[in-house]
């Protein structure tokens, strides 16, 4: 049993703290008529006031049920949150309208064998169609946060999240996830803990892609089952391989179980950065390492990847690096030796030999040698360009 209560007030918080960092004025979310946004709405509205909130509203009148977007109505109503209503049917018609006289060419090069119609050709134009919508979605949302200075709030569960079940730069686009560390069986309680209008909880969950669009139609099981082996993945490390034993143990039938654990493995693209090119000897498994001097000590670099990077920092006694952000990047730094001072969101957390402190992306942070200095190693994942550094302050002039 989950405290309800305190799992809002940690979501809250962690809203309220990345507004705070990103120097934010506010959010802009998608409202969808589905409990994933309308839990969201509710956090933000607790986290930051009605009026630090703004939801899209964004049906396409040719996919989405018209009882969603008055649910989405419902919910801001609710809440005293300012919403707008952006059908994006026009949008998706005006970027599709080629689709007709392509497929007639199509079919004309394949020599009338009717591929540009085939069941097949419908069912890859419907998903891109619907992948398409979803792109559009973000592209308004990004466009309402540029405009106002607000962050785009991201929906997504854990369930949907670990089966790649969204749409890359599309729903899966956005600057901070409140909720993706709970599976959708989870997100249900909550909705109940925060008074989510009960059919909006109890509804068949949809993205509304195409038509009489749903998750259980289209991979045959119900969260309750894709909770559990996701869950079971979780705590045992699985993979393919295991499932007809987690099918005996879960008595979830075993093809259930496996195609849970392949959507996970083949969707792992979409949890992550994009690959880049091996073009400077980044990558290939290569180690090229670099040494070099800062006003604050110096740090040697040992560059695994395109992505990734290892570094051993030396900081002076006393000596301070930049007060500072990445939005693309986190780090783990673990004290090999001496002392420092870490500053993460605004709290001061010393650290001794042996310890260690992982900086999530978003995150304001700074380093502070000790007394007698501190040598620390770093482990970074995502963008570590200098571009991806935002210097909050710095004591040595550098911007």
């Amino acid at each position: 049993m989950h405290d309800w209560e305190l799992v809002a007030e940690k979501a809250e918080k962690f809203i309220a703290d990345r507004v705070s960092s990103a120097e934010s004025k506010g959010v802009v979310f998608g409202l969808s008529g589905g409990v994933d946004s309308a839990v969201t709405a509710y956090l933000c509205r607790r986290a930051l006031g009605p009026r630090r909130c703004l939801a899209l509203i964004m049906p396409n009148s040719e996919f989405t049920p018209p009882s969603e977007t008055d649910d989405g109505i419902l919910v801001a109503t609710r809440l005293g949150i300012p919403y707008v209503v952006l059908p994006i049917g026009q949008i998706s018609q005006a970027a599709t309208a080629h689709d007709a006289t392509d497929d007639g060419r199509m079919a004309q090069h394949n020599r009338g064998d009717g591929v540009g119609g085939s069941p097949e050709a419908g069912a890859t134009r419907r998903r891109a169609v619907g992948n398409l919508n979803a792109r559009i979605r973000s592209a308004l949302l990004y466009y309402e946060a540029q405009k106002r200075g607000y962050l785009v709030v991201g929906t997504d569960d854990r369930s949907e999240h670990m089966i790649g079940y969204f749409t890359k730069y599309g729903d899966g686009a956005c600057d901070i996830l409140p909720i993706v560390e709970l599976y959708k069986t989870q997100v249900w309680d909550l909705a109940r803990h925060l008074g989510v209008p009960k059919h909006i909880i109890d509804k068949e969950p949809s993205p509304h892609l195409w038509k009489d669009h749903s998750i259980s139609a289209e991979l045959g099981m119900n969260y309750n089952d894709i909770d559990a082996v996701l869950s079971e993945m979780a705590q045992a490390g699985v993979d393919a391989g295991d499932a007809h034993p987690m099918s005996k143990k879960l008595g979830i039938p075993a093809d259930h179980v496996e195609r849970v654990i392949n959507l996970h493995r083949t969707s792992e693209h979409k949890r992550h950065v994009p690959p880049a090119a091996d073009l400077m000897g980044l990558d290939g498994g290569r180690v090229t390492e670099t040494k070099n001097s800062r006003p604050w000590g110096s740090f040697e670099r040992f560059t695994l990847n395109a992505t990734s990077t290892v570094k051993m920092i030396t900081i002076d006694p006393g000596a301070s690096l930049s007060l500072q952000r990445h939005g693309h990047r986190s780090e783990f730094w673990k004290v090999v030796s001496g002392e420092a001072l870490a500053i993460l969101d605004g709290k001061k957390i010393p650290l001794g030999e042996g310890d260690s402190l992982l900086v999530p992306a978003g995150a304001v942070h700074r380093l502070t040698g000790g007394d007698i200095g501190a040598k620390i190693l770093e482990i970074s994942i995502g963008d570590f360009s200098e571009s991806d550094i935002v210097r909050l302050e710095d004591s040595w002039g550098r911007k």
